[in-house]
C-alpha cells in the first residue's frame, strides 16, 4: 500500500510545478506519512469535504484549489486543524492542472464534445457540428450540469476554445485562436459585452461546473498507478442559485 508521500511524489511528476503560476501556491499543503488506502478528490477543500474525509477515515484529500492559499499568520482555520488532527494529508494541483495536458481543460473540451481539439496556449480549441448560439448555450449547461449559464453574441458556433475557471483575461487569447465561441467559468459584464463588440460569442458556464470534470482525470491518474486505493469523487459546490 502506498504512503501519502508517493501519491504525492506520483502526482508531482503528472503534473509538475514548474507549470504553476508564480503568484500560486500549490502543492503539498499538509503531509502525513500514512498509509494512503482511502483518497478523497474534490475541487474545493471546503470545511464539509473535509469533515466527510474525518468521518469517513479517508487517509488524503486531493483538490484543485489550494487550502492554503496566502500565508497563515495564525493555525486558527478549523478545516488545517481538522485534517491535521486526523493525519489526513492534502495536495492541491492549482494552475499546474489548468496548464497541464491532460488537465482542467482538456476535460472541458472532452465533456462538452469538441473535434479535433488543439492547444493554443492555456486553451483547448476544437470544433462542433455548426449550431445556433442559443442552442450551444443549453447544450453546454445541461453537458456541465450547470444551474445557470450567460452568454453574449448573436453569431452561429462552429470552432469552441474553452478554458475552465476565470477566462476573462483570454478574450484576446481566444480570438486570435480564430474561435467563434469562448467557453469559460465566469468573466466580467464588461468583458463580456466587449467581447461580444469584437465578434466573438461567450458562454460562462460557472467556475465549478466548467472546472468539476477534471475530477475524472485526478481520479483515473492515482488509480493507474494505485489500483488497490479507494478513490471517491466529493462534489463540494457551496453556491444556491435561485
Amino acid at each position: 500500500m502506498p504512503s501519502c508521500y508517493d501519491v504525492y511524489r506520483y502526482l508531482d511528476d503528472l503534473i509538475p510545478s514548474s507549470q504553476s503560476e508564480e503568484w500560486d501556491n500549490d502543492g503539498l499543503m499538509i503531509a502525513s506519512a500514512a498509509e494512503c488506502k482511502k483518497i478523497l478528490i474534490t475541487l474545493d477543500p471546503t470545511a464539509a469535504a473535509i469533515r466527510y474525509a474525518a468521518e469517513n477515515s479517508f487517509n488524503a484529500v486531493v483538490t484543485h484549489h489550494p487550502l492554503i492559499f496566502r500565508p497563515l499568520k495564525n493555525i486558527a482555520d478549523d478545516r488545517v486543524i481538522k485534517a491535521v488532527k486526523n493525519d489526513i494529508a492534502v495536495m492541491s494541483f492549482h494552475t499546474r492542472l489548468d496548464a497541464n495536458s491532460p488537465g482542467v481543460n482538456d476535460a472541458l473540451a472532452a465533456k462538452l464534445g469538441l473535434a479535433d481539439v488543439e492547444i493554443s496556449g492555456m486553451l483547448r480549441v476544437g470544433h462542433i457540428e455548426k449550431c445556433s448560439l442559443d442552442s450551444f448555450a443549453n447544450s453546454v449547461k445541461a453537458a456541465l450540469k450547470s444551474h445557470a449559464v450567460t452568454y453574449s453574441g448573436i453569431g452561429e458556433v462552429t470552432r469552441v476554445a474553452v478554458l475552465g475557471g476565470s477566462g476573462g483575461d483570454f478574450i484576446e487569447d481566444a480570438i486570435k485562436s480564430g474561435a467563434d465561441t469562448f467557453v469559460t467559468g465566469e468573466c466580467g459584464y464588461n468583458t463580456l459585452c466587449d467581447a461580444a463588440d469584437a465578434g466573438l460569442n461567450v458562454i460562462c458556464a460557472g467556475h465549478y461546473h466548467t472546472e468539476a470534470p477534471v475530477l475524472s482525470i485526478l481520479r483515473d491518474f492515482i488509480t493507474a498507478a494505485f489500483p488497490k486505493t479507494d478513490c471517491e469523487i466529493y462534489e463540494s459546490y457551496p453556491l444556491k442559485v435561485i
